[in-house]
């Protein structure tokens, strides 16, 4: 039963992350240690996240923009390191 239980956080976790852009995390974080712990959980949803977000950039990719990543990206680090 426990495997099927991770499988479904882990579904509402990725669906909540394509859906809303955000929130995989949230989900999986606020069920998984009860039911794996910490220890086990945190890197379940690293993988879990990263996975769903390269998911994403792969089916998305010809929306991206690269010019206005660039300029956050920069606008961000400068932040970081003057802010």
């Amino acid at each position: 039963m426990q495997p099927l239980t991770v499988a479904l956080v882990v579904f509402v976790a990725g669906f909540t992350q394509s859906l809303s852009g955000f929130g995989s995390a949230l989900v999986a974080m606020a069920v998984l240690p009860g039911l794996l712990g910490l220890r086990t959980a945190i890197p379940l949803v690293a993988m879990i996240a990263m996975s769903v977000e390269a998911t994403l950039l792969l089916r998305y990719r010809s929306a991206l923009n690269l010019r206005a990543v660039w300029r956050l990206a920069v606008a961000s680090l400068i932040g970081i390191r003057w802010g």
